[in-house]
């Protein structure tokens, strides 16, 4: 297990500068790290369970106010409602048409069958006139580490090496001032983005189980 303690002091080590820990500039340069790759389309950070919420009646917008993530949706899958105990596929339209629709004032409230995603919020029409759950699958973007001990945050953990190595690069060039070094750290960085890359089309593919001695 990897923690943002455990990859400080790999850090601190690797570069040989301990006194980078206690001024904060390995903490900084891990931050933005993670700050550069955080809008990226891994597989650790996919989900179709994580954003789930009911809606409101006579409601049409949806933000932070009722579910913390909608705010952090990068990308859309796809987004099902639940209707007369039935999972129904939400139709994805432009925030431009929904702005229109949404602006008709003869419009009445009935069951919601798309939806549109602007200005970090979601959108629905019909305006729902009930309670109905709603699913969204797709991209949300993983926060950094609240603490140096948190546990299981998947900076540290699954693409532990593509944040270590990119903020080692940084402190090589920015605070070493060795371009050699920091261009192996940036070598080494890239390998990581593409093995992360593989792994999540790898799993986006899988497409049946093939029994072991097959």
């Amino acid at each position: 297990m990897t923690t943002l303690a455990i990859m400080k002091a790999r850090i601190a080590l690797e570069v040989k500068r301990p006194d980078l820990t206690t001024n904060g500039a390995i903490a900084n340069e891990i931050t933005s790290a993670i700050n550069h790759y955080r809008s990226k389309k891994f597989w650790f950070n996919q989900k179709r369970s994580q954003v789930t919420f009911n809606t409101v009646a006579d409601q049409s917008d949806y933000t932070s106010a009722d579910h913390a993530d909608i705010p952090n949706l990068i990308g859309i899958d796809f987004i099902t409602a639940v209707i007369s105990g039935r999972a129904v596929r939400m139709k994805q339209i432009k925030p431009a048409i929904m702005e229109l629709w949404l602006g008709d004032t003869t419009i009445s409230s009935g069951q919601p069958n798309c939806y549109s995603y602007y200005a970090q919020a979601l959108r629905f029409y019909q305006i729902p006139d009930d309670a109905y759950a709603i699913r969204v699958a797709g991209t949300v973007r993983v926060v950094a580490p609240a603490t140096d001990d948190e546990a299981d945050n998947p900076w540290m953990t699954d693409a532990e090496e593509l944040i270590r190595m990119r903020a080692e690069g940084k402190i090589w060039a920015n605070w070493m001032n060795d371009p050699a070094a920091a261009q192996v750290a940036s070598v080494q960085e890239q390998e990581a983005f593409d093995n992360l890359l593989i792994e999540t089309s790898s799993r986006a593919n899988v497409t049946h189980i093939t029994p072991s001695g097959a």
